[in-house]
């Protein structure tokens, strides 16, 4: 599983916090969308290199959605200072 975090300016919200993966979207709380799905071993090699060179955000791996939550809860709570 892998999860990308990334953060966006705009003018309706200066840093709002959002990531994504590549299969399925799912939203937590206000400032942050986070996705979830399976490893990039999923795709195609090609493809899975054009969304990780294409991304210019925060990627974290983990082994299932729990282990995510937990550290999102712990280490997201503002704005991803790594």
């Amino acid at each position: 599983m892998v999860a990308l975090v990334k953060e966006v300016y705009s003018k309706e919200d200066a840093c709002h916090l959002y990531g994504y993966d590549l299969l399925n979207e799912t939203y937590l709380g206000s400032r942050y969308v986070v996705t979830f799905g399976l490893s990039l071993e999923a795709l195609s090699p090609s493809e899975a290199l054009e969304k990780l060179y294409g991304f210019r955000g925060h990627i974290f791996r983990f082994t299932d959605k729990k282990e995510f939550l937990k550290m999102f809860n712990t280490k997201l709570d503002g704005p991803l200072n790594h």
